[in-house]
């Protein structure tokens, strides 16, 4: 190609100088092309799956109603209890963790110059595109482990939302049950003011012995320590019940709708056994021993090196060549 050149005119020498000089340029912008059509299309294939696992932002959660019903206390507890908001972070995190999984490397643009200080002669420029090439199914196994790390989580929270939910309806029950104490107090204390007014009255009439008259004053004291000590009881088990839901404000200003009943019920034998089998801690257990299988197929496969295949355009002086090597 040297030899060639000098066998050239001046003009033309030139014209095929300047086109070396037009090629860089046109390398130049194919590769920053090519880098924003990937990254184009990189957010357009993931912006979806992205959107999915973006969390809103965290707001305070609201006062309770006033009138608690329990299916309101299980909705309350399934959208602000903290425990819960923790363990579904943990599940949008593993499905962040699955879309980078699924991704392949990304490929490499190198374009550098060298010798500048010399004449055009003397200048060499390299651009060439990279592409990592996983063997041994590393792409496939890294898919697998990040889909069983998203099913154990998501038995995870199923798992912590069942106990909560199982919290919130014991102490909706234990609410319930002490409130019904409290109005059986009330009523007890307000029968014993009746009997101290009859009392009183027969005492002066001369009907009754006044000593009859101060050990039913005394039962009726009895009984109005009863009804406070049921009062705080009461209270109590409605501090518990909004510990239960996650609420942040113990305001107690809120009274429970539910009537306090008691209903049969039976079960057999094949429902037990599928409810256990479907229980979230056997749903997690079985993820995470094909998560730990998953993982052992991965190791095992980076352990197999990965090719990097490279090609390009090399321009030393007036010379042109390409580019091409395959490296493990």
């Amino acid at each position: 190609m040297p030899l060639l050149m000098g066998c050239l005119p001046v003009e033309h020498r030139e014209q095929v100088l300047r086109g070396g000089r037009r090629m860089r340029k046109i390398l130049v912008l194919i590769g920053i092309g090519w880098f924003a059509w990937g990254y184009g299309l990189f957010a357009s294939l993931n912006a979806q799956e992205v959107a999915t696992v973006a969390r809103s932002p965290q707001v305070e959660p609201p006062r309770v109603p006033t009138s608690l019903t329990l299916a309101a206390a299980i909705e309350y507890a399934r959208r602000w209890h903290p425990r819960l908001q923790a363990v579904q972070e943990q599940v949008r995190m593993a499905q962040s963790e699955a879309v980078t999984a699924r991704l392949r490397p990304n490929p490499t643009f190198t374009f550098s110059g060298e010798n500048f200080t010399q004449t055009d002669r003397e200048q060499e420029w390299f651009a060439f595109f990279s592409q990592t090439i996983e063997t041994g199914g590393k792409r496939e196994r890294r898919r697998d482990l990040a889909e069983w790390t998203v099913r154990a989580a998501e038995a995870t929270a199923q798992e912590v939302e069942r106990r909560l939910l199982m919290e919130v309806k014991l102490a909706y029950a234990r609410a319930l049950l002490e409130r019904a104490r409290w109005e059986l107090a009330r009523e007890n204390l307000e029968t014993f003011r009746q009997i101290v007014r009859y009392n009183e009255v027969r005492v002066a009439e001369g009907y009754t012995a006044e000593g009859d008259l101060i050990k039913v004053q005394v039962e009726a004291q009895r009984a109005e320590f009863a009804l406070r000590r049921a009062q705080l009881e009461y209270e109590q088990a409605k501090i518990a019940l909004l510990r239960a839901m996650g609420a942040t404000s113990f305001d107690l200003q809120f009274e429970l709708r539910e009537e306090l009943t008691f209903e049969p019920v039976s079960f057999r034998a094949e429902e037990l056994e599928r409810a256990a089998l479907e229980r979230p801690e056997a749903v997690r257990a079985r993820a995470e021993v094909e998560r730990a299988y998953a993982l052992w197929q991965l190791e095992r496969a980076r352990a197999k090196p990965d090719l990097v295949a490279s090609f390009g355009y090399k321009r030393h002086g007036p010379n042109n060549t390409l580019y091409g090597a395959v490296s493990l």
